[in-house]
């Protein structure tokens, strides 16, 4: 994979985020690659000397890793920080760097630099989950016991404002702490092993995997820029309509969904025949 630098950033970040970068390897996958999509993976590994990527796009990874540098230099003296883990399972070397694992709690922790929306709406807690069982069977496997899931979020976006005005699920502080739910033994090889198969045997990527946002319809009305009001389904749109006197000045727009992965977040998406190529609508709103 190419880095490219097209906005001039300095040497320091450049060799920051290019450190220690190398192609995926057949039979050989991390809990992230494992976790992650097969058909985003199997195109990085035939298009990896094609792939290019700028450094501005790894600037939040940067902070990420910065925090997680930091935090291991500071760790219990009864954790074992940034430990690198690796089993042979169904025929792959599965590996992973697991942020903390607590010997006295026997706990298996993960420190995450993240929006605070993650908190608000909870949309991330089942990718955690399934990285943190993952990262539990391979302590498991090198004969550590694990009773306990916890995932540390330091919110990047949170805003004082919002946290002093109140109610909603909003945090008080930047930080929270999740308590992610600890899969029994059996499942947690069915998943892994479900997972390896589906990266032999990759598939193109699933509405889920392809962060898929639904199309939306909008009720508008002649002569108003903004929308009415806007509906999921576009039969409940219609039924809306109808509850007006002037039903002849409204109509429904119709506005794509979109694949949030596939147009922002996939270094392989240009050479994949399965994406889909929508455009945002520039009014997405509405009073």
């Amino acid at each position: 994979m190419k880095i490219t630098n097209n906005f001039n950033l300095p040497e320091q970040i450049v060799k920051a985020v290019t450190f220690g970068q190398r192609p995926p390897k057949e039979k050989h996958i991390s809990v992230t690659g494992l976790i992650g999509p097969a058909w985003k993976r199997k195109l990085e590994i035939e298009h990896w000397d094609e792939l290019t990527e700028d450094v501005s796009t790894r600037l939040w990874a940067l902070l990420g890793q910065s925090v997680h540098w930091f935090l291991e230099k500071h760790s219990p003296v009864d954790a074992f920080a940034e430990e690198r883990l690796h089993a042979e399972i169904g025929g792959w070397t599965v590996t992973g760097q697991s942020d903390s694992y607590n010997a006295s709690t026997r706990c298996v922790e993960d420190w995450k630099t993240t929006s605070v929306w993650s908190v608000v709406y909870k949309d991330r807690q089942i990718d955690w989950t399934q990285q943190l069982n993952c990262y539990t069977m391979l302590w498991q496997l090198a004969g550590f016991p694990v009773e306990k899931l916890q995932a540390h979020l330091i919110l990047r976006d949170w805003v004082e404002s919002k946290a002093m005005a109140g109610g909603g699920d909003y945090p008080p502080i930047p930080f929270v702490t999740v308590d992610l739910p600890l899969w029994e033994k059996e499942k947690t090889e069915d998943y892994i092993l479900e997972r390896l198969k589906a990266h032999e045997n990759p598939e193109p990527c699933t509405d889920a995997e392809r962060w898929h946002k639904a199309d939306v319809f909008a009720v508008m009305k002649d002569g108003r820029k903004s929308a009415v009001k806007l509906f999921d389904d576009k039969a409940e749109a219609e039924k809306h309509i109808t509850g007006f006197t002037d039903k002849e000045k409204y109509h429904i727009d119709t506005r794509p969904g979109k694949d949030i992965r596939c147009n922002g977040y996939c270094n392989s998406a240009i050479y994949c025949t399965c994406k889909r190529e929508v455009k945002d609508d520039t009014e997405t709103g509405a009073d």
